[in-house]
């Protein structure tokens, strides 16, 4: 079960809500899941465990998951948090909420009908709507506890399959599977059931322009800013792979949350392109802490594991190195920390990628297609 888990339900037809809520709410109960928003058009379950901060409208038609700060890095108040999601939710008003909000987030809003969902234009909380028994629900995942709500319609989309393994590696928008709408990073969708329609109202191109005709932002500074609001003052176990992303990451703590940091991770093998050691450990002894050195030695598959991260709506492309990923989940539970902070891997975090979508934002700005 994802940290990230939550389920939406936004009620379509007269009386849906509560008859869905009661046929599944057992079954969820069950799970160690928990109703956490209760209005009489509008409820959310997540997980008793999870760390997911769910905020609902002052009004009760509303509700923002996730974490969204100001532009200035602060983490907005329950209060702050509640307005945001009281307000009306048209492309307008997602334009106005993108350009002075960030973080990590999902906002609905019932709205004539419907449910318009807004999806942080970071895309790192998920957001998929698809309709059940006249109710829509939004979730980013599907956790067995979830099965009596996917839709009747679910099926393997065969076409859009064969793209994915055509195109090896790529991330598309569009997923392999029937009967589900997906919202894209920095969309707005208007949604019932598993029909709707979608405005981008964030482009990763409008940095690229905004940067052409105004002053560049003084990069470090963004680091610094967006790094600090995201540790927070909670405890974060901090991964040091010796690559540039991840010492980037650690070096743009501040001294508070260096200090709650509650262990310095690396994962290395027996193999000079897999031992990044010497790198890293400067890092973290320049500040008087000490690198905590995990050997590996191979990637352990087994069906169990596999299906234990098989319940998402994508490939599960983080879930790869399972033997990594449970060494830090356990690290994570024992030292009592929030969660890993990280470079992602391969500089992942600053996109050390090859992309021909990069490109072409040159391209057609130079008017060249």
């Amino acid at each position: 079960m994802s940290a990230d888990s939550y389920v939406v339900l936004v009620e379509d037809e007269p009386g849906a809500l509560e008859r869905l809520s009661e046929q599944v709410g057992r079954r969820l109960a069950g799970a160690g899941w928990r109703k956490v928003v209760a209005r009489p058009y509008l409820e959310v379950f997540a997980p008793a465990t999870s760390r997911l901060e769910i905020t609902e409208g002052l009004d009760g038609h509303g509700v923002v998951l996730g974490q969204i700060f100001d532009n200035e890095g602060r983490a907005l108040s329950k209060d702050d948090r509640g307005a945001v999601a009281c307000r009306p939710l048209d492309p307008t008003r997602a334009e106005r909420i993108v350009r002075s909000h960030w973080g990590r987030y999902v906002l609905v809003r019932r709205v004539s009908g419907e449910a318009a969902v807004l999806r942080d234009p970071s895309g790192a909380l998920e957001a998929v709507a698809w309709g059940k028994a006249g109710v829509t629900v939004i979730a980013p995942s599907a956790p067995s506890a979830l099965d009596a709500l996917l839709p009747d319609e679910l099926a393997v989309n065969w076409d859009s399959l064969g793209q994915l393994l055509h195109r090896g590696g790529s991330f598309r928008h569009e997923l392999a599977l029937t009967g589900l709408f997906p919202i894209a990073a920095g969309a707005l969708a208007c949604v019932r059931g598993p029909a709707g329609r979608s405005s981008q109202v964030w482009a990763p191109g409008e940095i690229y322009r905004a940067a052409r005709h105004g002053a560049r932002p003084d990069i470090r500074a963004v680091v610094d800013r967006t790094v600090c609001a995201f540790a927070g003052g909670g405890r974060w176990l901090m991964e040091v792979s010796g690559g540039l992303d991840s010492a980037i990451v650690a070096g743009a703590l501040g001294d508070r949350a260096r200090s709650q940091v509650s262990v310095w991770l690396n994962h290395y093998v027996d193999d000079p392109e897999g031992d990044e050691r010497v790198f890293a450990r400067p890092i973290v002894e320049r500040h008087g802490h000490v690198l905590t050195e995990v050997g590996r030695r191979g990637v352990t598959l087994s069906k169990a594991r596999l299906d234990r991260s098989a319940h998402g709506f994508r490939p599960a492309i983080n879930d790869l190195d399972t033997d990594y990923n449970d060494d830090v989940a356990a690290r994570v539970e024992a030292s009592g920390a929030c969660g890993s902070m990280t470079g992602q891997g391969g500089d992942a975090v600053f996109f050390q990628m090859p992309s021909y979508l990069v490109a072409l934002d040159e391209v057609f700005e130079r008017r060249l297609m």
